[in-house]
């Protein structure tokens, strides 16, 4: 609301000018007065249910002033509307209940992990005038910069996320067995994490998905991928993680989220 009010401050020397020169255009100061008591259905309003300035033959002044207002109104639903904010991805919760590393016979390189991770992650939709359509939801589980895991959530989408609305996915779970090519500084730093008994885990969501303005529907469209990095995890059984609640767990801030503007900081139009 503070920039609808600061666009209307800066039209106000130019709308004053048209005033000052004595034109036909008490319109302009009816809808002024509209915009200054934040009233923009009645601005809308008050314009379809009158007749253009120049329908009657009124001098073609009036047209800039009509057109003055189209701008200011103009102005204000593309505010509220085409400039939403990102959404905000959380990784809520999480539990890390297997985490083994063993030689293969193949080479001495490659190393088998043995994994099963748990997360709850939440959607949250900040806008008011925008959804969402999670057409997919891919989850993808790296150690130390590798990829061990990838889930698609067929369970959970498609799905809907509507204005100012927030969407738990709990238990996503990966689990299962992934080869892994490992160096020897690999090898030391899971050694190393072992005995630590904390691991550091890379998340990302990859997501496919459709935007909602107002009843206008984009086609889905693939954003970079979402990271959320550094979950610090302690190995430990279903029992104790469900009697503790998780608490030992430090929620993750997703980053890197570019739905409506692109990864230099371009807005996408």
């Amino acid at each position: 609301m503070l920039q609808l009010q600061s666009l209307f401050k800066n039209l106000q020397p130019e709308l004053n000018c048209i005033r000052c020169q004595k034109l036909d255009c008490s319109r302009v100061s009816m809808i002024m007065a509209l915009l200054s008591q934040d009233m923009f259905p009645e601005v809308i309003t008050k314009i379809l249910s009158h007749q253009a300035p120049w329908a009657n033959g009124a001098p073609a002044c009036c047209l800039f002033c009509f057109l003055v207002t189209l701008f200011v109104i103009s102005s204000i639903i593309f505010l509220l509307i085409f400039l939403p904010q990102e959404p905000k991805f959380t990784i809520t919760d999480a539990s890390l209940t297997q985490f083994n590393l063993s030689a293969t016979n193949f080479n001495s390189n490659n190393k088998l992990l043995i994994y099963k991770l748990s997360l709850n992650v939440t959607f949250r939709n900040p806008n008011n005038k925008v959804g969402f359509y999670f057409d997919r939801v891919r989850v993808i589980a790296n150690y130390r910069k590798k990829r061990f895991a990838l889930v698609t959530l067929n369970n959970t989408t498609p799905f809907y996320q509507g204005r100012k609305n927030t969407t738990v996915l709990h238990h996503v779970v990966l689990e299962g067995q992934q080869t892994m090519s490992f160096k020897e500084k690999d090898d030391e730093h899971y050694e190393l994490e072992t005995s630590s008994g904390v691991y550091s885990i890379d998340v990302k969501l990859a997501l496919k998905l459709r935007v909602r303005y107002g009843k206008i529907k984009t086609k889905y469209f693939k954003p970079p991928t979402i990271n959320c990095n550094n979950l610090k995890l302690s190995l430990s059984n279903h029992n104790d993680h469900r009697e503790n609640g998780g608490l030992n767990f430090k929620p993750v801030k997703c980053k890197n989220i570019h739905i409506f503007t692109s990864e230099s900081g371009e807005v996408y139009r």
